[in-house]
């Protein structure tokens, strides 16, 4: 799931050898910012699920895995509609458009008048093992007393599927 955040905000640094700290500390700061605006905590409350996602488009589109909007212990079906919970406390509502269970992808739609903020959808085909990457998500759900939490860290390893390994995985807070 967090390898989606790593795709998403394109935060690959693409340093050689040793990092310049301070250059290194500016973009890492940059790109949190953009990710606290645009990461959103994900309720499914009718079956108890929460997870993160992010707004990728001005009209309200949000990635997140298909397993936060699946009932796992029950059904196996998804759910209709989420609330959507972001960085401020705001609160709305969701629709589910769709799922692939293979990638653990899902799609929502937030419902009302946009613009949203976003973070574009990045191109993962130039990051390489060692690439500096940043990864924001609500592990254990929303907290309205803390930003999301950030892990930093580096790319281990990527597939030919262009599927994405690393070291700053978001487990606890």
């Amino acid at each position: 799931m967090v390898l989606r955040w790593l795709l998403l905000f394109g935060m690959a640094f693409g340093l050689d050898g040793a990092p310049d700290l301070e250059a290194l500390e500016g973009r890492v700061k940059r790109v949190v910012e953009q990710a606290n605006r645009t990461t959103v905590a994900i309720l499914a409350e009718s079956i108890g699920s929460t997870g993160s996602g992010v707004v990728v488009s001005p009209e309200g589109l949000i990635l997140t895995a298909a397993h936060v909007v699946t009932d796992l212990d029950g059904t196996g079906e998804a759910v209709e509609e989420v609330v959507v919970l972001f960085e401020d406390g705001e609160e709305r509502r969701a629709q589910v458009l769709g799922m692939n269970w293979g990638r653990d992808a899902a799609m929502l739609k937030l419902l009302g008048e946009g613009p949203w903020a976003f973070s574009g959808v990045g191109d993962s085909a130039g990051l390489r093992p060692g690439d500096w990457v940043v990864a924001t998500g609500h592990p254990l759900g929303f907290d309205p007393l803390r930003a999301a939490p950030v892990r930093f860290g580096r790319v281990v390893s990527k597939n030919q599927d262009l599927f994405l390994s690393s070291d700053c995985v978001l487990f606890g807070a």
